[in-house]
């Protein structure tokens, strides 16, 4: 019941800010599988204009754990709470428009999340972004100002593993450069799904 009322607090501060709720769109789950910087959150944003669809930012849910004061918890048990609300979400997804944009990799939890797709027979496609260390470590540096850059890179070191280990290990449905990324690729495989 904790982690339930818990969900509940982060549901009432993420629900307004998402766009297109009330949109009627089919069934579909779009994914990601990519390093932090590699350009997951901008080609999201422009799929979730195009196709009108839900957005969950990983980030915005992160946010929400960590300042709004509700949470007095220690980082390690936020992240813990991140991953259980995001399954808690794809279980009790609330509003009419089915497509929804994961903003988030998959890398390290696609263990966690493909089974809950399947079981829950739930449509996903799969965008894996490639993007160089040094490029992707240049993007979250000016993204996230005073960063330490000795953490993001041996951070990344971890991310790439887990980026090579979902590539060895699972499926994706199309592959692009994370540096130049090919908008009108992506829009022709989802509209074939889509339609």
């Amino acid at each position: 019941m904790k982690n339930q009322n818990r969900f509940n607090e982060i549901s009432k501060r993420l629900f307004p800010r998402l766009k297109h709720i009330k949109n009627q769109n089919q069934q579909l789950i779009i994914a990601f599988s990519g390093v932090p910087g590699s350009g997951k959150s901008e080609l999201s944003r422009k799929l979730e204009e195009k196709y009108s669809a839900v957005r969950i930012r990983n980030d915005t849910i992160r946010d929400i754990i960590a300042h709004s004061g509700i949470f007095s918890i220690l980082k390690e048990e936020r992240e813990n709470l991140l991953e259980d609300y995001g399954e808690y979400l794809i279980r009790n997804y609330p509003f009419g428009n089915k497509l929804l944009i994961l903003d988030r990799s998959m890398d390290r939890q696609y263990k966690r999340f493909f089974p809950i797709f399947e079981e829950l027979r739930l449509k996903f496609f799969i965008i894996r972004l490639t993007m160089d260390k040094k490029g992707a470590i240049e993007r979250i540096m000016k993204r996230k100002k005073g960063e330490d850059l000795d953490l993001v890179k041996r951070s990344m070191e971890r991310w790439q593993r887990e980026f090579l280990d979902f590539g060895k290990n699972t499926h994706y449905d199309i592959l692009i450069n994370g540096e130049n990324p090919d908008f009108e690729k992506v829009c022709e495989k989802i509209d074939k799904i889509l339609s």
